[in-house]
């Protein structure tokens, strides 16, 4: 799963939405907003299936991502501060790509929940369905209860273990870590899964621990970055965004002489590390890799043998510089001996 997900990021990166958790807090504020101004309007807003089926009210695939999660009260505010606050350092350090497919793979987790409740449902609970010769299985009850917010539980499991050693302050007062609030709330559901006689609310919980066990637990090299990791991704994606505009600025290393500036426009594939010129600026421009340096550094024919070689351990590279001095003395030596 994490090589399938590799091709998918290299494909459809660039579709990615950014800032989707304030984007988010938008719609759940138009939807509170809709709820008080309008609320006869929020029964068209449900996942119903049998109206998307036999009545083509197609928008309700999407409309129901409208709904409110709770209803609005000091307690949500809080709920709903902390949820952006997590949702955007997960998407930093994550990656815009990685957390779109979190979130709207827990919608549609959600989504295929709404499905399986409309079908077993009535089978199984018939006395919460509303069951009629015109309608058939209208399922009202489930529609009803399809929303964001169990998505926004997994998004909470997904940011203790994103960060389990971050303290925060409960009550403002005790400082506890992630980790074991993660812990807690995941003891509490799997606790809730079998205490709780609601059918509804157990396939919504599965689907949202499906969601954090197949993208957060198994594929995990996907997901968790180190800090060092993600500041890496971050700086190469502002490069690459620098690069589109032209105002590359390239870093002076181990005292090479960057004399040059890309001026071209659009994003270059090859840059010089001591003049920085790409081949915008010049198509005829040929590039190498140097051999000589300690990682994948690429300069133009004119600097590929006029430049300080890059060491990642200028001590054991000086050393080798001493070794062959040595040998070269001692052959010297011998040759005049002889």
């Amino acid at each position: 799963m994490y090589n399938f997900l590799i091709k998918l990021e290299r494909k459809f990166a660039r579709y990615s939405i950014r800032n989707l958790t304030n984007i988010m807090m938008v719609i759940y504020a138009i939807s509170y907003i809709i709820e008080i101004a309008t609320p006869e309007l929020m029964p068209y807003l449900y996942f119903n299936l049998y109206d998307i089926i036999y009545h083509y009210q197609f928008w309700r695939i999407i409309s129901w991502v409208l709904l409110p999660p709770e209803a609005l009260d000091i307690f949500i505010i809080f709920m709903f501060l902390f949820y952006w606050h997590a949702g955007n350092s997960l998407e930093r350090s994550w990656g815009a790509f990685r957390y779109n497919v979190f979130i709207f793979s827990g919608i549609i987790f959600m989504m295929i929940g709404a499905i399986l409740l409309y079908f077993i449902g009535p089978h199984v609970y018939p006395e919460i369905f509303e069951v009629s010769k015109e309608y058939g299985y209208e399922v009202i009850y489930t529609s009803h209860h399809v929303s964001t917010s169990y998505v926004n539980f997994s998004l909470f499991l997904a940011y203790a273990i994103t960060y389990p050693e971050l303290e925060i302050y409960f009550m403002m007062l005790i400082p506890i870590k992630m980790k074991y609030i993660g812990f807690a709330y995941g003891t509490y559901i799997l606790y809730s899964l079998f205490k709780v006689d609601d059918l509804m609310y157990r396939v919504y919980t599965v689907m949202t621990l499906l969601n954090v066990i197949l993208l957060v637990v198994v594929s995990r090299r996907f997901f968790l970055t180190t800090p060092e990791e993600s500041r890496r991704r971050y700086v190469f994606k502002k490069e690459i965004r620098e690069g589109m505009k032209g105002k590359y600025k390239p870093k002076k290393v181990d005292g090479s002489n960057v004399v040059g500036l890309s001026t071209g426009k659009g994003l270059a594939r090859h840059r010089c590390v001591v003049c920085g010129r790409t081949e915008l600026d010049d198509p005829n421009l040929e590039f190498r890799f140097c051999s000589q340096c300690d990682g994948e550094y690429e300069y133009c024919m004119e600097h590929l043998h006029n430049h300080v070689h890059i060491k990642n351990n200028p001590v054991a590279s000086s050393e080798e510089g001493d070794s062959k001095e040595t040998k070269t003395a001692e052959s010297s030596q011998s040759d005049n001996n002889s």
